[in-house]
């Protein structure tokens, strides 16, 4: 997953100023590499962080570029880092929007994405993964429940 990681156009979208250039992987490798309840906090504040201003409650559209990284972790990242993209995930349809003035990603054939659109598109299309988690009746079950019950409002 590294690799793929690397291999993504980060700079290509629009994210906080206070992104590094590695600190998209760094946020992404930190849930990865989430192994307990403190390592686990730790890397949901640094990947909020590094999609959008937290304390806003707001996301830019390089979130849109994370999603298929956070299903890949979803789908076989074991119970810490699954954990960590379940209360994320929970998070950012609860509470989120698109940060003021990011609201519309400009594409390259010159049209337009809007971002919540994108990003509920994208949820939607994971909820077969959130279902074999609910359904595993693993650790996680409880919090994918909770996810799920946050597409269908």
């Amino acid at each position: 997953m590294l690799e793929q990681m690397r291999g993504t156009p980060w700079a290509s979208y629009p994210q906080p100023e206070w992104n590094t250039p590695g600190g998209l992987i760094e946020a992404l490798s930190a849930v990865q590499g989430a192994s307990d309840a403190e390592s686990s906090h730790a890397a949901y504040d640094r990947f909020l962080y590094a999609v959008g201003n937290y304390h806003a409650g707001t996301y830019y559209p390089v979130l849109l570029a994370t999603l298929p990284f956070l299903e890949a972790l979803l789908q076989t990242g074991g119970d810490w880092p699954q954990r960590t993209v379940l209360r994320v995930l929970d998070d950012l349809i609860a509470s989120f929007q698109p940060e003021p003035g990011y609201a519309c990603l400009a594409l390259a054939n010159g049209r337009e994405q809007d971002v919540a659109n994108a990003f509920s598109g994208a949820m939607h299309c994971m909820q077969a993964t959130l279902e074999d988690i609910r359904t595993g009746g693993g650790a996680n079950a409880s919090l994918a429940h909770g996810v799920l019950d946050l597409l269908v409002l």
